[in-house]
């Protein structure tokens, strides 16, 4: 039987395994493992174990997110092509 992982981290660390980071951002853990291998990302480790920190995820965030008009793409939506043709 599969083990259902936590989406919550289990102490309030900033600190965040793939998987916690994952669920921070709504995405998958192999999301932020990508994001890592990219160079999006920094990490830090204790032992072999690698960890996101939360002030990382909100620069990436901060970085990459669009808000407003820039954020309306409503050329993009179907809706918008139905209209159009």
């Amino acid at each position: 039987m599969l083990e259902k992982v936590p989406t919550e981290p289990l102490v309030d660390s900033p600190l965040l395994t793939y998987t916690e980071a994952g669920a921070y951002l709504r995405k998958s853990g192999r999301f932020v493992r990508e994001l890592v291998y990219a160079g999006e990302l920094s990490i830090r480790r204790i032992g072999r174990t690698p960890y996101v920190h939360r002030a990382d995820l909100d620069n990436y965030i901060a970085r990459v997110t669009e808000s407003g008009e820039d954020a309306r793409r409503p050329e993009m939506t179907p809706a918008h092509k139905r209209g159009a043709a």
